[in-house]
């Protein structure tokens, strides 16, 4: 562990593991107190980051920095913030920002923050892929939409024809039409995509509920794909 100026208002550092960090700030932004686990999280020993404004680990590179609020004066905080590790990659954290007044009336901002860049990036290609998928969904009829969720439940044309009251030639025309739609060539592969944007929008769904996304600034991370994974 490593502190300047260490008082009873701080936590027990030693109950901060990765992937967690707690780090300490002074009015004007310096770093004061840094859990160890900043080294397994970030890469750099504690002894480096003291002294130093929060800024100079920030990377200049990606939007959400501006919007963060990493100087505002308001009690509580929750923000993503992208940073720049000791090996130079870019990596995003969720950061809860407390103002605290001690007794001694000097303003400190206590911040715990956690790496969630794997968690980011999954949602993000989640749903880079959701949108082409829904794309082309938009551009299929509304008979050719009937037949597509026929398929997806694994009906055969026969019985997708009877359910539709249509001929199978009729079905056989539209199952073709959603092929060339999709871009695929057998109806495996059109089953298979069917059913991934069935399950991407039940995953995304789940992932919108993560605590990261309700960091204020989280909006501005799309379409950031390309930020995050930017070296410095």
């Amino acid at each position: 562990m490593a502190y300047i100026g260490a008082t009873s208002d701080l936590p027990r550092i030693t109950d901060f593991v990765a992937p967690i960090v707690f780090f300490s700030q002074d009015a004007t932004g310096v770093i004061t107190l840094v859990s160890d686990s900043v080294q397994e999280v970030l890469g750099f020993h504690p002894d480096n980051l003291i002294g130093r404004p929060l800024t100079a680990i920030l990377n200049p590179d990606c939007q959400i920095n501006e919007f963060a609020g990493i100087g505002s004066d308001s009690p509580s905080t929750h923000v993503l913030m992208s940073v720049i590790r000791a090996d130079r990659q870019s990596r995003i954290l969720s950061m809860r920002r407390n103002r605290v007044v001690p007794s001694d009336l000097e303003v400190r901002f206590h911040n715990i923050v956690i790496d969630v860049t794997d968690e980011v990036r999954q949602f993000q290609t989640m749903s880079t892929r959701l949108q082409t998928l829904n794309a082309i969904d938009k551009r299929l009829s509304e008979q050719e939409h009937q037949v597509a969720e026929r398929i997806v439940i694994g009906m055969l044309n026969r019985e997708i024809a009877d359910d539709l009251k249509v001929s199978e030639r009729t079905v056989d025309r539209r199952r073709a039409s959603i092929m060339e739609h999709y871009g695929v060539d057998s109806a495996a592969e059109l089953v298979s995509q069917l059913a991934e944007q069935s399950l991407l929008k039940t995953l995304l769904q789940t992932a919108s509920q993560s605590s990261w996304r309700n960091a204020s600034n989280a909006h501005q991370l799309s379409p950031g794909v390309a930020q995050l994974s930017r070296s410095a």
